[in-house]
């Protein structure tokens, strides 16, 4: 009487052997990812900016009015002619 053989062995070994090969490429290749390439970088005697402002935001709405802000300018003193 021959053994009988538990269903799915014979799936489950395939996946095994792509498991063991996927561990080693990822055991090779993560001491390469590690190196890092010197930069030199330029040195600058530029100020820092100051964060602390709020940016500038320009609006226009469906009417055309133009807003600063939250302010309404007018067309005449948004673009010199």
């Amino acid at each position: 009487m021959a053994a009988k053989a538990r269903d799915g062995g014979d799936q489950f070994t395939p996946f095994v052997d792509v498991m063991l090969v996927l561990l080693i490429v990822f055991m090779v290749t993560a001491p390469l990812l590690t190196v890092g390439v010197p930069v030199d970088l330029p040195q600058t005697r530029a100020k820092q900016l100051g964060e602390d402002r709020e940016p500038l935001a320009v609006s226009i709405d469906k009417g055309g009015k133009i807003f600063l802000q939250n302010s309404p300018i007018g067309e005449e003193s948004s673009c010199p002619s």
